[in-house]
């Protein structure tokens, strides 16, 4: 750092001079990290030499020289921020010491965060940034991934820095710039809407294209999923996004395949998702009119209508008489519908013989049996042949109506018809129901799945259960039909229960068949064979766990089923578990971990209910819980379980394991897009993961403030319209207790420690090692680290009297510190004695912000510890303390020694020491020689200089000052000092060697501060009247003398016209003497002579009546001042006066004053005067 040490021992110059400066100010903005460099031009507006020291009031402020010498320099300084923040200032001086006067160039420094620069300005905070992304979205997003972002979010809250940070990790899409927006608030959602709510084609003969606008409300980003559930849709561009749109529309196009349409109409849907909005635009497609009837469809509908009464009467549903009522309206209904086959011709014959009207049947047959049945099918003949042969009208014995069935059925083997009339009158069938069983089983084969088929095995096994020999697919089927409709046996469903302990897998078909059964009849054995069957494939499974808590209940012993009645659990259950269970798991330790765990958790959550049985469980628990702790197992149960027992933990070595689930969160969520969970601690440089299980995860939180967002698995990271809710799953308060008198180092710990309310904990003795790990721990982020070192530091320097706290500071690497930390370690370090330390911190940094008072305690240990030598580093300090006016005499004593700045600083300083009775005769010369360099009078000078006078001071020094303080009061007309005037005066009569301009500076004290004289001073004023006679010098103040003086030196009739200029300088006098009444009168010209340095002057005699009118130009460098008008009168005299002027003005006054006997009197005193003189005084010859 350049240092001024200014001396000038020169003689005084009092050429005067004016400076020009390219600036009279500096104010500047730099970013952080950035230092500050400028030019300062100075020249005189003369072109005359200039001699110039340069000095500054602040460490950072550096000029690159010191001294110039010229008509004009280049100072070029620069402004160091080492060590400053944003938001700090530097506020100082540069501070030129010149020929030509001393002058003050103030600096200000403003440093700011550096902020973020865009196409569209300065990205300053959040606003601006939603200003940018409102005008470009594509620049934001540059903006949201740069580093320089943390700019925009200084002053945001922690919650939103977490947010920024969980939704910056890369890979970084727009859809988190725009989360990022909605979720600060600073704009709303996108929402899009279409103007179509459906679409509906008919008449289609091939593809057709259609067009929905979309529109949009709102700015922002939006990315457009469009997906169709159906394979005549197409949609050609699935994605749109937000630069698809023109202003607020966009088109989006889907196209209708005709050419991939069947018969009839065709539903499909086309969905439209954003994040957080689905719109579902239903589509009817056919290649027909809208309006249209198919009968086929009816035709099906009528059948299973049909088939329906039938099954419903078969199993009993329904009497006969209903059966046959309905049946007949049906038919009714079909055939006034125009399509009615002979199949349901020959169905109302059935009806009508089922119903006991054989007449009734009759006629129907009579009638079919005109019909030519060669084009029918081969079920309308045997049908045709059945009813014929039912009712009598055909007979048997006439035509092999058996043979001609079995002939068709041979054909058609997959007509259940044909195989039903058989049933009813094939003699093979008729003698062997285990042969009609079989050919069931056999058509089943052939894919045969009629409703008709499953009633006749149905009623077959209902007459005898054995025809049920194992459970294959044809009697699952029809068990599942017999339980779908409520017409199972008990006997059957008895018997299905022990033929499925045949099956040696687990099979879905069984297990609805059996669970079927069960809700009809809850037999035992059911119960019994549903939990064995659910044994032999994946038992676990929730769903199940109604069976075996049935099982339970019921007190069946087999072989696990308490294990997979715990396993498939639900973790909701919060009931007292049943006797059996409790006294099972007393011995038996089979469980998985996590049902172990659950078990050990119900059974606490029951103690009261059950205490005998959380005896016997507890040292198993207990052992179990520390077990589980180690391997940081965690959810519901375990956080009952590390609750109960935590008092056994704090015997162990387990506080890292305690700290890593004590933290435990239960986040659920029903949004089927979240895969994870993603916790952000603002605090922490890392992110957390959480795989979503079943909509539930299980998160670490340390802190409120810790942000929670959701991620699809894709990528994308939400924030908005996720609903969730979060469980803490446990109280922390003891296991924090154990955690803090193990004196733990966990991550999480000591964040909840610094954090856990929010906000940063005041630093403590309890938790002051927690707050030093987190300062030097790298798992945090360094800015939180700063707030950290802050705390500790301040807390240090509020507790000086802890020695032990000494430990952390000698280990600080002070490099590391930067704004606030500067401030508080260094005070820190000078409460601590630190002071060598704190020396060299704040020599790099500055001291700036430091506690004066700690500046005085660390500017008196360096000045002792350097032995009070000069040290450039050491003046700074004492002086930075010094200008927030706190001092001691130790340090004022330091820069009453060595301080050389400005002038007005060591006036300060030199009061101050006064004050302590501090010697200041070393400050005192360097005052008065920086007095006589630029040329400035002190009021304290006089006492200045008698006190370096009186302390033998310099001669040389006293010498130039006197000589500059007379040059300067006697060109200003001024007194010189009652000090100096003594010292003068005593030179004087000690014979030394005195300046002429101190004798006549001495004259004019006279005239300015004394109205009588003792003889002692008339004679000094005589002499020095004298010694100005020889050297011709006359001055206007000399009329100020007494009379006595004036005519003794012919000074009573004069009048001065006197003019101060430089000395170089053309001094012109125009004027004219105007008699009494005269009016007009040409200026003469004449030039002023220069009398004394600067001083130019000419002398009138003017007589009673006479007027004096003038004015002075002065010329320089080719330019010319004229001065105003002066004028002077002699309209007054002294009635009494004997001298020859006297005498003629006071006879031109009695001229005017009509006094012709006064005149007479004075023309003849004045005639006899002058004989008197004439004849005393003869003139020789050699005059």
């Amino acid at each position: 750092m350049i240092r001024t040490i200014y001396e000038n021992d020169d003689k005084y110059d009092s050429i005067p001079t004016q400076l020009t400066f390219s600036s009279e100010r500096f104010e500047a903005t730099v970013n952080e990290g950035e230092n500050y460099e400028a030019d300062l031009i100075v020249s005189t507006d003369d072109n005359i030499r200039l001699r110039a020291y340069v000095s500054t009031d602040d460490a950072r402020i550096v000029p690159e020289r010191e001294r110039f010498n010229g008509p004009s320099f280049r100072l070029h300084f620069g402004v160091f921020t080492t060590g400053l923040s944003g938001g700090d200032c530097i506020r100082g001086n540069i501070h030129l010491a010149t020929s030509a006067g001393e002058y003050n160039i103030p600096v200000i420094v403003h440093v700011v965060v550096s902020p973020v620069e865009s196409a569209y300005g300065m990205i300053r905070n959040l606003k601006d940034f939603a200003q940018l992304a409102r005008g470009n979205y594509e620049e934001a997003y540059r903006v949201f991934m740069s580093p320089a972002f943390q700019v925009v979010l200084a002053g945001c809250d922690e919650e939103t820095r977490a947010l920024y940070r969980g939704l910056s990790r890369n890979p970084v899409t727009y859809q988190r710039v725009e989360e990022f927006l909605v979720a600060t608030g600073c704009k709303e959602p996108v929402s899009i809407s279409a103007d179509a709510e459906e679409g509906k084609y008919y008449n289609l003969t091939g593809s057709q294209r259609n067009t929905v606008i979309l529109h949009r409300s709102g700015w922002g980003y939006l990315d457009i999923h469009a997906e169709a559930d159906s394979d005549f849709l197409e949609i050609p561009r699935k994605r749109i996004t937000s630069d698809d749109f023109v202003g607020s529309v966009c088109d989006f196009n889907y196209i209708v395949h005709g050419d991939r349409l069947g018969k009839g109409c065709y539903f499909g849907k086309i969905t439209i998702s954003t994040q957080s909005q689905i719109i579902e635009i239903p589509v009817v497609a056919s290649k027909n009119g809208p309006i249209r009837v198919d009968m086929g469809t009816i035709s099906r509908k009528n059948l299973i209508k049909l088939t329906r009464l039938y099954v419903d009467y078969e199993t009993d549903k329904i009497e006969r008489k209903a059966y046959c009522t309905g049946t007949r309206s049906l038919l009714t209904a079909i055939r006034e519908m125009g399509d009615y086959p002979t199949l349901y011709e020959l169905y109302e014959a059935y009806i009508e013989e089922t119903a006991g009207n054989r007449q009734g049947a009759g006629l129907i047959m009579k009638e079919l049996s005109a019909r030519d049945f060669r084009g029918e099918s081969a079920e309308a003949k045997a049908m045709f042949l059945y009813m014929g042969h039912i009712t009598g009208y055909l007979d048997p014995r006439q035509m092999d109506i058996v043979g001609h069935v079995r002939e068709w059925f041979r054909k058609d083997q997959e007509s259940f018809l044909l195989l039903w009339i058989l049933f009813r009158i094939d003699p093979d069938f008729l003698r062997s129901p285990a042969k009609k069983m079989y050919a069931m089983e056999q058509i089943f084969k052939s894919g045969c799945r009629s409703p008709l088929l499953y009633i006749e095995a149905l009623n077959l096994l209902r007459r005898d259960g054995s025809y049920m020999r194992r459970l294959n697919s044809f009697m699952r089927h029809v068990m599942v039909f017999a339980v779908r409709k409520q017409v199972l046996p008990k006997d059957l469903a008895s018997r299905m229960a022990h033929l499925s302990e045949n099956e040696k897998t687990f099979t879905q078909p069984v297990y609805r068949l059996l669970t079927g059964a069960y809700e009809m009849y809850p037999l035992p054995e059911l119960l019994e064979a549903i939990v064995r069957l659910l044994m032999k494939g994946m038992p676990v499974h929730a769903e199940y766990f109604k069976w075996y808590s049935l099982a339970v209940e019921s007190d069946y012993h087999i072989t696990r089923l308490y294990e997979f009645y715990v396993e498939t659990m639900p973790d909701t259950y919060q009931k007292l578990l049943p006797k059996p269970i409790r006294k099972y798991f007393a011995l038996n330790t089979s469980l998985s971990d996590r049902r172990k765990a659950f078990v050990y958790a119900n059974v606490i959550r029951n103690r009261d209910r059950d205490p005998e049985t959380f005896d016997q469980y507890r040292k198993a628990m207990s052992e179990f819980a520390v077990k589980s702790l180690e391997k940081r197992r965690i959810d519901s149960s375990y956080a009952v379980l590390y609750q109960t027992f935590s008092e056994e933990f704090a015997l162990l070595d387990l506080e890292r394991e305690i700290a890593d689930v004590m933290f435990t969160n239960r986040v659920y969520t029903d949004d089927s897009r979240v895969r994870e969970v993603i916790v952000c601690h603002e605090e922490l440089c890392r992110e957390d993961i959480y795989t979503v299980r079943q909509g539930e995860a299980f998160i670490s939180r340390y802190t409120p403030n810790a942000k929670i967002l959701f991620s699809d698995g894709r990528g994308n990271r939400f924030v908005n319209g996720v609903p969730f809710s979060e469980t803490p799953l446990m109280d922390r308060t003891e296991l924090s207790r154990i955690c803090r008198a193990k004196d733990c180092d966990s991550t999480g710990f000591l964040l909840n420690t610094a954090m856990g309310q929010g906000v940063l904990e005041d630093i403590s003795i309890e938790n002051f090692d927690a707050m030093k790990r987190i300062e030097g721990s790298s798992e945090f982020t360094p800015e939180f680290r700063t707030k950290i070192r802050s705390g500790i530091l301040r807390y240090i320097a509020d507790h000086a009297e802890n020695e032990s706290l000494d430990q952390y500071l000698q280990r600080v690497d002070y490099r590391v510190f930067a704004g606030e930390d500067k401030v508080l370690l260094a005070n820190a370090m000078i409460s601590r004695g630190f002071y060598q330390e704190a020396f060299l911190l704040l020599s790099k940094f500055g001291y700036d912000r430091i506690d004066p008072g700690q500046l005085v305690r660390l500017a008196n240990y360096v000045i002792t510890r350097g032995e009070g030598k000069y040290d450039e580093e050491i003046l700074m300090l004492a002086l930075a303390a010094f200008r927030q006016n706190k001092y001691d005499e130790e340090m004022l004593r330091y820069l009453t020694e060595y301080y050389n700045g400005s002038l007005d600083q060591m006036l300060k300083i030199r009061k101050a020491a006064e004050g302590l009775v501090v010697d200041t005769e070393k400050l005192d010369g360097r005052i008065l020689n920086r007095c006589i360099f630029v040329q400035r009078i002190l009021p304290e000078g006089g006492q200045i200089l008698k006190n370096y006078a009186e302390h033998f001071g310099r001669n040389a020094t006293i010498s130039n000052y006197l000589t500059f303080e007379a040059d300067r009061c006697f060109a200003a007309g001024e007194a010189i000092d009652d000090y100096s005037a003594k010292y003068i005066v005593r030179c004087i009569d000690n014979g030394e060697e005195t300046e002429q301009i101190w004798r006549i500076a001495l004259l004019l004290y006279y005239t300015k501060k004394k109205s009588s004289f003792t003889i002692h001073e008339e004679a000094l004023i005589d002499s020095i009247l004298d010694e100005c006679a020889i050297r011709g010098y006359r001055f206007a103040f000399f009329k100020n003398l007494p009379v006595s003086f004036l005519a003794q030196y012919e000074l009573d009739d004069k009048i001065f016209v006197e003019q101060h200029a430089r000395p170089d300088d053309t001094v012109i006098l125009h004027y004219r003497l105007l008699s009494a009444g005269e009016m007009e009168k040409p200026y003469d010209t004449v030039p002023l002579e220069r009398v004394y340095k600067g001083i130019f002057s000419k002398e009138f005699v003017l007589f009673y009546g006479e007027t004096l009118e003038y004015y002075i130009t002065i010329s320089r460098d080719g330019n010319e001042w004229r001065s105003e008008d002066f004028s002077a009168k002699a309209d007054t005299c002294d009635m009494e006066g004997r001298s020859q002027y006297q005498m003629i003005n006071q006879m031109l006054e009695l001229c005017e004053s009509e006094e012709p006997e006064l005149l007479i009197e004075k023309i003849s005193q004045y005639r006899q005067t002058r004989q008197l003189v004439d004849t005393l005084f003869v003139l020789e010859d050699k005059f």
